[in-house]
């Protein structure tokens, strides 16, 4: 019997598409172009050349995946920030994580053998430890660095095929090194290149007849090389004072001498082996990386996602269907607003939309505090619009009374990375990542800092007021200590002149969630609930001032978020397997089926006017759901 869909789910789209894409890597398979492309939220794929794109996440030990290739046998590798690599033996589609002793440093770059299918050689480039090889298919690494002078690899390429020489290419700081026996000893290479950060390599597929080279540098252009990297020079005219991030030769280099350099200021374009270069796209999208086939050319750019060409990189298009991508962090929604919903993320600001989540526009006036820290919100009445105050990283809080148009600093020197309002929007509470809490009675127009609290040095990651603060002057705070194994509650009962703390448990996750429980007439002890990575502290339940540690579901899930329905009292955790949800104050939790479970929930908030919970997930997709 098949299952009904539940209706209480509504998938209702990404903020934006895109979102930046780290690395890209492209194989010609038998049934079509495949590419994949590493964003901030993991791996997606496309098997139409880049005309629509799927998360590949299945297997991945991390979603911070800084380097992407494939071998010529269409086997797919991942490098990740934390070290290690991710092997997909069916070009992407799921993945598994090698062995990699040995491999500790951040992956900036990977190079399989020409052979790999036979001699089961990778090469990869780190940041800080040079380059590593593995014999044994990423199970087990070892330093090839012999006469390496700079250990930060930008790039790495090996010709095409391995005969007598086995040639490989390194890009650093330093210039350019080069290895004639597959990475176990280098030579400093680059007469012409002496004093350039070259951070990008590219190779021809001819190499063995032309022994021709590009590199791209931070702040001169392209450089070629005709002699197998002995001798570089400026590629032409069109380049010159650039700043060039990636390069692509096309893979019909012998008969179209196409080259493309994505540089900060847009695509270049060669058909004559660089001997001239010509703008192709210029655009705000800056160019991290390309990769591309005999028919389609991707590059993936910093924040608006990939741009397609489909004419050997003259005309370019973005072609972001599927991927979202973007690094937002968290949702509000406000009472006596129908239909508003607020996103953020600390580079993409602060974005409005009030038609439920459909469709979105940039609040004005932030640009210049970019990265924001937080944010928050409070109604001010159904006739005006909303009022909202924003944490900068540099100290800067600001507000701003007419929904965004304009914006007032209220307060200097004070890095607040949590701000929250009370019900009736005229107190707001921040805190530092160092455990200062500061207060506005007002309505954020001035601050005030609180006594020194005994969790100052920690760091507090969550503040909630009782949600009858103005009765019961109870405040609740999470921190973490002991750099950050230690999750901690504080509650203070008069407004924050003094605290007592609660509760202490262990956690593996530095990420800490906090609610209070409407329940009007009680006891402060009964209306807390804490996620502490895989397990919540809460009240026992006793009417005694006595609490515990649960874990949330049976897999071992990892809080990440919490919100309380205020006509049911039960309460939601968003976590790293899904939703959840406990009708005993976080005493005993269930998933709740649906669409996302399994999936990671950064954040949930409750819609008092829809009755539904917006629910956000990694790169920036809101889904709602009916309670």
């Amino acid at each position: 019997m098949e299952r009904k869909a539940d209706t209480r789910w509504m998938e209702v789209g990404p903020i934006y598409p895109g979102g930046t894409v780290m690395a890209l890597a492209a194989y010609a398979g038998e049934k079509g172009d495949i590419i994949l492309a590493a964003t901030q939220t993991g791996i997606f794929r496309s098997e139409d050349g880049g005309q629509s794109w799927k998360k590949a996440n299945e297997g991945l030990p991390t979603l911070q995946i800084s380097a992407l290739a494939f071998s010529p046998d269409g086997t797919a590798f991942a490098g990740g920030l934390s070290g290690g690599i991710a092997i997909s033996p069916n070009a992407g589609e799921s993945w598994y994580a090698a062995r990699s002793a040995g491999l500790d440093q951040p992956v900036t770059a990977i190079a399989p053998s020409p052979r790999y299918a036979e001699d089961a050689t990778l090469l990869v480039g780190t940041d800080g430890g040079g380059v590593m090889r593995s014999d044994d298919r990423g199970n087990h690494w070892s330093p090839a660095n012999f006469r390496l002078m700079d250990l930060s690899v930008l790039a790495i390429v090996c010709a095409p095929e391995w005969g007598r020489h086995e040639d490989v290419f390194v890009a650093t700081a330093s210039g350019v090194y080069r290895s004639t026996n597959g990475g176990r000893a280098w030579r400093g290479m680059g007469e012409g290149l002496e004093d350039k950060v070259v951070q990008a390599l590219a190779i021809s597929p001819n190499y063995a007849h032309d022994h021709t080279l590009f590199a791209g540098t931070e702040a001169n252009g392209v450089y070629r090389s005709m002699d197998g990297g002995l001798t570089w020079s400026p590629s032409g005219a069109g380049t010159e004072g650039t700043t060039v991030n990636t390069l692509w030769v096309s893979p019909n280099f012998a008969q179209d001498r196409l080259v493309l350099a994505g540089t900060a200021s847009g695509i270049l374009h060669s058909t004559d082996g660089g001997d001239t270069w010509h703008p192709v796209y210029q655009n705000e999208d800056m160019p991290l990386t390309m990769a591309g086939t005999a028919t389609v050319v991707c590059a993936g750019t910093v924040e608006q996602g990939i741009l397609r060409s489909t004419d050997g990189g003259q005309n370019w298009a973005i072609s972001n269907s599927g991927l979202a991508a973007r690094a937002f962090l968290r949702t509000l929604t406000v009472a006596k607003h129908p239909g508003l919903v607020l996103a953020f993320g600390p580079q993409e600001g602060l974005v409005v939309s009030t038609d439920g989540g459909k469709s979105w526009q940039p609040v004005p006036g932030l640009a210049e505090y970019l990265p924001l820290n937080t944010f928050t919100a409070a109604n001010q009445g159904a006739d005006k619009p909303p009022l909202f105050i924003v944490s900068t990283q540099d100290g800067h809080i600001l507000r701003s009374a007419d929904g965004g148009q304009e914006w007032t600093p209220c307060a200097v020197g004070i890095p607040a990375t949590v701000l929250v309002f009370d019900r009736s929007g005229q107190r707001v509470w921040a805190a530092t990542g160092d455990g200062y809490l500061f207060t506005s009675r007002n309505a954020g127009v001035s601050w005030e800092g609180l006594p020194r609290a005994p969790f100052t040095g920690e760091q507090v990651l969550s503040v909630a007021p009782s949600p009858f603060v103005e009765e019961d002057h109870t405040l609740l705070v999470g921190s973490l200590a002991q750099e950050g194994t230690k999750a901690r509650l504080w509650r203070s009962q008069d407004d924050g002149r003094s605290w007592d703390l609660i509760y202490e448990t262990t956690t593996e996750v530095p990420w800490l969630a906090l609610t209070a429980v409407p329940v009007r007439g009680r006891r402060p002890y009964d209306r807390a609930v804490l996620g502490a990575g895989r397990t919540c502290i809460v009240a026992t339940g006793q009417r005694k001032d006595t609490w515990m540690t649960v874990p949330v579901g049976e897999d071992n899930a990892s809080v990440l978020s919490l919100v309380v329905d205020s006509r049911t009292r039960a309460v939601y955790a968003g976590t790293n397997l899904g939703l959840y949800r406990s009708q005993d104050t976080g005493r005993t939790w269930h998933p709740v089926a649906g669409p996302l479970e399994g999936q990671a929930i950064l954040d949930i908030q409750l819609d008092e006017e829809d009755h539904s919970l917006v629910i956000l997930v990694p790169g920036g997709t809101l889904w709602r759901y009916r309670l």
